[in-house]
This record gives C-alpha cells, sequence and structure tokens, in this order.
C-alpha cells in the first residue's frame, strides 16, 4: 500500500509542484514544519516544547525588568551606549557567509533586536507612559504572551490545518486558489482550529512527560490537522478522539512510512536542505495527504464512530457537471449574459491612455462600463473553472459560503484608476512609506526620527515609484514575473535619480547604501531593489485595487476637498523644504562643510600588498579657505566619536575646513595635511589636501612600510 500511495503522491505532486513547493517553504522559512537542521521521524513535525515555552517567554522578560530598572534610575543613556556598542561587536564577529550583520534593513533589524534595542525602546515607552515600574513590566509579560499565543496558535498551528486542506484538494482538483490560503476565515472556525490545536499540543506535551506515551500519541494525533481540514466544526475532544480511533492498528505502518523518508532526510542534511526544499519536503506533504485519504477511507467502510462528520464528499472526487450547473444556476445564466452582453473597448484618447496607462482622465460613462464587465469577466472566469471542475466547488462544500458576485469589490488588477483615485493613493503611499522607515529607525535606534527631505508625514519617492509602478507598467499587470522584474527597474530608476539629485543639489546624503550587497554609487542595491520588486507586486494586485474599491465608497466632493487640502499643504512643504531641507542625525549623513573619506581596505592585510585606500565625497561649500583657528572643543568630541562609530562602515568626516577629528590640523599656506583616524589602535589616514585652478585635490600618503600600496589616482572636489 505504501508503494501505491507514493506513486500517487508523486503524480499529484507534478501537478501542483509549484504550489506544494511554495507552501512547504514557507512552512520551513517561518519554523512550523520541515525544518532544514534536524532528520524529522514524525507525520506533521509539531514542535512540542510549545507548552513549555509559554515559561520561557515569561522568564526573557528578566532581562525587561532590569532595563526597565535602569532606565527608571537614570542610566537610559548609559543603556544606549552598551546596545550601541553590543550591535557593534555583532558585526564583528559575524563570520557567517549567508547572515551578513553588517549592512541592510534586516540585518539592522537583527542586530537591533539581539542587543536589546527593541527591549529599551519597549521598556522606555512603557515607563514614559504609565509612569510605574511595576505596571510597565506587567504590560510587557502580558504583551509578550498575548502575541506569542496568537503567533503561535492562530498563525503556525493555523497554517498547518491551510497546508493540508490544499494539499488535500489538489488531489483532485487541476486547480488551488489562492483563496484557501484563508481557509479559516472562508469557514469562519480560525478560533475553533486554533484551540483544536492548542489542546492536542496541551495533551501531548503532557504526554512526553511520560516514559513512551509521547511517541504513541504523536502517532495516535497525527491526523487532526486533516480532520480539521475537512470539518474545522468539530470540537477539540471530538476530533482528538476521532484521530486516536482512525489511527488506532495504524501507528506502527505510520512508523515505517516515516522511517522509509529517512534516505531523505539524511540526504537533506548532506545538501544543505537544498533537497529538502525542492523534492522531499513537498513529496512528504502529498503522500501524508494521500495515506489521510486512505485512512479516512478505511474508517468510514468500518463505520468507526465520529467519521459521519467527514462529509466534504467533493474533496475526494469531483462533482458532477450536471449537479455544478444545477447548484450554480446563477453562475450559469450570469456567464450566459455576459457573452451576449459583452462591451466594446474605448476607442479616442482616453480609451487609449486607459488602454496603455490605466488612466481615467475624465468621467466617462462608456469606460465605466467596460471597466465593469471587465470586472465581471473576471470574476466569470473563476466561476467558469468552478462549473468546469477544474477547482473545488464551494458551493457543494458543507462549511463554505455561496459563490457570490461582488463586481463593485473586485480585485481586478488591469483596472484603470481615475485621477482623483491616483492623487489619494500617492499620498496613501507616501503616507505608508514615511511610517516604514520611521518604524525601522525606531526598532533599530529606539529614536523617533521625522525621516525624509520635507516635513510632513511624507515620502513622496515612495508614492512616486506607486505611480509609476501602476501608469508605466499597466501592459505587464497580467504578467506578474514581467511586472516583477519591470518594477524592479523602474523603483531603481527613481531611487537612483533621487539620490543624485538630493547629493548635487544639497550635498547630502538621505540614505547610503555603501557596503550592501550589490550597489551602485551607494544609492541603490540588490536587497532595496528586491523589497521594491515585492512592494510593487503587492500594490498592482492587492493594496491599489483595495484602496481604489474604498475610494469608490467615498463621497466624490468630500474626496476632491481633502485631495485639494493635501496637494495644498504638500506644495507648501516642498517650496519650504527648497530652503530648509529636514537634516539631522537620523535624517541625513554629510552636510555642505563636509568631505566623506571611504576607506575599501585598511592596513590589516599587509602581506597581500593590495592594499587600496580609495576617497570619494561631495564638496559643495564655496568658502572653502574660511576656517577658524579656534576650533570648536565640542563638535571635535563628536567628530571623534563619529570616526569610532563609523570604524565598522570605514567611514570619517572632516570638516571643510580640512580641521581633523580631534580638532587639530596644519596649514602651510593653501595647503594643509590631514590625520584621520581610522581605528582604535591609533592608526591613521594621512591626506595631502591642496588646491589647484580651484579645485580641491585630495592625496592619499600611506607610511614607509607601506609604499607599495597602491593608493589610486588623486581624488579632486570642483569647487
Amino acid at each position: 500500500m505504501r508503494k501505491e500511495l507514493k506513486r500517487r503522491a508523486k503524480e499529484n505532486l507534478k501537478k501542483h509542484y509549484l504550489m506544494v513547493l511554495v507552501i512547504c517553504l514557507f512552512a520551513s522559512f517561518c519554523g512550523v514544519e520541515y525544518g532544514m537542521s534536524t532528520i524529522r521521524y514524525h507525520m506533521d513535525n509539531i514542535e512540542y516544547t510549545s507548552i513549555g515555552q509559554l515559561y520561557e517567554t515569561i522568564v526573557v522578560n528578566s532581562d525587561f525588568k532590569e532595563t526597565v530598572d535602569r532606565i527608571a534610575n537614570g542610566e537610559g543613556d548609559q543603556v544606549r551606549k552598551e546596545i550601541r556598542e553590543q550591535k557593534e561587536d555583532l558585526v564583528k564577529n559575524n563570520h557567517s557567509r549567508y547572515l551578513g550583520r553588517s549592512n541592510g534593513v534586516f540585518s539592522g533589524i537583527a542586530n537591533s533586536y539581539s542587543a536589546g534595542g527593541f527591549r529599551f525602546a519597549m521598556a522606555e515607552a512603557l515607563l514614559s507612559l504609565s509612569g510605574s515600574r511595576t505596571v510597565s513590566i506587567s504590560l510587557m509579560i502580558l504583551g509578550s504572551v498575548a502575541v506569542y499565543l496568537f503567533i503561535w496558535l492562530f498563525i503556525k498551528e493555523t497554517y498547518r490545518v491551510v497546508m493540508r486542506r490544499m494539499v488535500l484538494e489538489g488531489r483532485i482538483y487541476e486547480k488551488v486558489t489562492i483563496q484557501r490560503l484563508f481557509y479559516p476565515l472562508e469557514t469562519r472556525s480560525w478560533p475553533k482550529i486554533a484551540w483544536t490545536m492548542f489542546v492536542q499540543s496541551l495533551y501531548r506535551f503532557l504526554w512526553t512527560l511520560t516514559v513512551v506515551g509521547g511517541v504513541i500519541k504523536r502517532y495516535s494525533y497525527a491526523l487532526v490537522p486533516y480532520i480539521l481540514a475537512e470539518n474545522p466544526t468539530m470540537k477539540a475532544n471530538e476530533v482528538i478522539t476521532l484521530s486516536r480511533e482512525m489511527m488506532q492498528g495504524h501507528k506502527w505502518e505510520l512508523f515505517k512510512a516515516d522511517m522509509s523518508f529517512l534516505g531523505w532526510d539524511v540526504l537533506d542534511i548532506f545538501t544543505i536542505g537544498l533537497s529538502g526544499i525542492f523534492f522531499s519536503n513537498p513529496y512528504k506533504a502529498a503522500f501524508y495527504g494521500e495515506y489521510y485519504a486512505r485512512i479516512r477511507e478505511v474508517s468510514k467502510e468500518a463505520c468507526i464512530s465520529g467519521t459521519e462528520n467527514l462529509m466534504d464528499e467533493y474533496l475526494y472526487c469531483p462533482a458532477p457537471k450536471e449537479i455544478l450547473r444545477e447548484k450554480y444556476p446563477y453562475l450559469v445564466s450570469r456567464i450566459e449574459e455576459n457573452e451576449k452582453n459583452a462591451v466594446p473597448e474605448p476607442t479616442g484618447v482616453s480609451g487609449f491612455i486607459a488602454k496603455w496607462f490605466g488612466v481615467e482622465l475624465l468621467p466617462s460613462r462608456k469606460l465605466e462600463e467596460y471597466e465593469r464587465n471587465k470586472a465581471i469577466q473576471y470574476q466569470l472566469g473563476y466561476g467558469q473553472a468552478i462549473l468546469d471542475g477544474v477547482v473545488y466547488p464551494g458551493r457543494l462544500g458543507p462549511f463554505f459560503g455561496n459563490f457570490q458576485f461582488t463586481p463593485r469589490f473586485t480585485m481586478l488588477p488591469t483596472r484603470s484608476y481615475s485621477l482623483l483615485s491616483l492623487i489619494m493613493i500617492f499620498f496613501m503611499m507616501s503616507f505608508v512609506g514615511w511610517c516604514w522607515e520611521v518604524s525601522l529607525h525606531l526598532v533599530e535606534d529606539g529614536v523617533f526620527v521625522n525621516r525624509g527631505v520635507l516635513h510632513g508625514p511624507w515620502l513622496p519617492i515612495y508614492g512616486v515609484g506607486s505611480l509609476l509602478v501602476l501608469i508605466l507598467l499597466k501592459r505587464f499587470r497580467e504578467k506578474p514575473v514581467m511586472q516583477f522584474a519591470l518594477t524592479v527597474v523602474v523603483c531603481g530608476i527613481v531611487e537612483y535619480g533621487t539620490a543624485w539629485v538630493l547629493e548635487t543639489k544639497y550635498g547630502q546624503k538621505w540614505w547610503d547604501y555603501s557596503g550592501y550587497f550589490m550597489n551602485i554609487d551607494g544609492r541603490i542595491c540588490a536587497e532595496g531593489l528586491l523589497v521594491f520588486g515585492l512592494g510593487g507586486l503587492a500594490i498592482v494586485y492587492l493594496i491599489a485595487p483595495l484602496l481604489d474599491n474604498l475610494l469608490k465608497k467615498v463621497n466624490r466632493k468630500a474626496l476632491l476637498l481633502a485631495a485639494i487640502m493635501l496637494i495644498s499643504l504638500f506644495s507648501f512643504d516642498q517650496i519650504y523644504s527648497v530652503k530648509h531641507p529636514n537634516t539631522g542625525a537620523g535624517i541625513s549623513s554629510g552636510n555642505t562643510k563636509q568631505v566623506a573619506m571611504k576607506i575599501t581596505e585598511s592596513k590589516a592585510v599587509p602581506n597581500r600588498r593590495k592594499g587600496k585606500w580609495q576617497a570619494y565625497g561631495t564638496l559643495v561649500d564655496n568658502e572653502i579657505h574660511s576656517f577658524d583657528d579656534s576650533f570648536d572643543k565640542d563638535v571635535a568630541e563628536q567628530l571623534r566619536s563619529q570616526t569610532i562609530e563609523f570604524k565598522q562602515k570605514g567611514v570619517v568626516t572632516i570638516n571643510s575646513a580640512l580641521v581633523t577629528a580631534d580638532g587639530t590640523y596644519k596649514k602651510s599656506g593653501d595647503s594643509y595635511t590631514v590625520q584621520i583616524p581610522f581605528d582604535e589602535e591609533g592608526n591613521t589616514l594621512t591626506l595631502n589636501c591642496y588646491f589647484k585652478d580651484e579645485n580641491l585635490i585630495v592625496e592619499q600618503v600611506l607610511p614607509d612600510e607601506y609604499k607599495d600600496y597602491d593608493v589610486g589616482d588623486p581624488t579632486v572636489y570642483k569647487k
């Protein structure tokens, strides 16, 4: 029987390989199932220590208690300094080839979390709001437990059920809709599923306290997520009891099935998880789906008590087309009606702009009728798949709602947008981008910073990028892969161009990707472009259609008034920011009186004799010659701190008057010799700086023992 089930599993896997691969990969990535570092011998790979981890969740808060006490005692600055030093140590001591900790959004968040930055920010916020140490600690403990329980039960555990539902549907039907990811919501049984999985985990945790009970019950309860995938309305104890009775006499059989995958598990280890990702994990998921279907069939034939609740007949065999047409009469009539009343595509200038750019210049009844017809066709495509027996017929399922048309709320991606909708989407996405970057800075550094060049709560680069993706790439919305690739290109051009304009105009950097993987001039990088590409897909296929649907429900006059007010405020902010851009710590780096020097390789590699120091920067200060001999000592200390802070990035800053980081300088006519410390051991980078033809020339000088090093050509900064 096992060989036959494996043969069927392979056949089904061929039909839905990509789907099963993705859902298994997501499960592995989120720590739900199919971990790549350990060998698994059981069916559903549940982490049975979850109950015990609740205790750890509370114990971890001992660090939070200490943080609260130190902040309350006035040691907040010292804690912040320790977190910063810890983050630097994490970067310095990281030796992983694959998990970089030096640059990037994800590495920054990871470093901040590991160093306690998130804990510090939470402690500071709760203490300032409550004013009480006891209340702050209690709120943190309750919040931690609540978040842990929600993620564990309502996301991880319910996802196990969702996976099995999709695999079971894939056995019979050619297509499995993406809506099935929301199976707990579709059946309105999310709380019941979460509760049942909790009870099961509790029972299995208690059984692990016995000698052999944990192993036996692991197989006794193996069918629980499958039963929930078929009938999510059953009570927790009913599901667990049914699984136990269905597995009576089959536990050893399932154990041997697990052992038959041992070779694949070993190969998974030796291939660093690759064989598991691309074959054995999807293969297992398909096999256990077949196994459940077989056990279900045997159990119903044996009339095991409780199997009468397993009533989803068309989950295991396709419905006859006669029954489908009988159960979906409205669907049949609408398809026939739509074929007779097809609306022609608009012509002329408005039709051309709508077709190629997806923009509705002026309200048009013809265009509106065409868009409504397209929305109906979009939904009817799913309806036709139901009638053809290609997808699972939800109306014939015992726990699904009826199929209904809602053309006004369709998520049709190929729609056209009115100018008013585009304006509001621009401001909404600009605000979302601002919230995103402010949140990142708050999590990473524990400080609120008004990000961006402008002073209002918006980052127009996000809004502009969203509109360009919607308008310029309208013709590619039906091709997601092409849409992703072109989104990366468009957003890359926008980000690079914006950075270049800002640096040229103001001589400052509002973002710097230097040191990131595959960056260009520090203005764009691979990580950022990947996020933009995924964000572009979300905008085209989810966010923009959803926002457009909501905006169409708002009174047009009120929406127009709001748009006018936003445009006025935004225009005023633009005009004001031309002369007074938003700058400062955490917002921009460098200013018109600073030159940045980057060291690509330090002198820590004397034996290679390939060391190379390069300089880059922007200088727009026309008063470069003017400087004050009495250099401010506080500023000197700030520069010295910056030098240490920037050590890991290889960046130091000097004043345009060519004062060194410790406040000293040498002057010989129009020539300056500047010594810049670049590590904590006292090593310095010496620069000869002089003026020639009104240009600043920066030459790098090496110590005698490194005379053979290539320092490159002198760097010229034009006045």
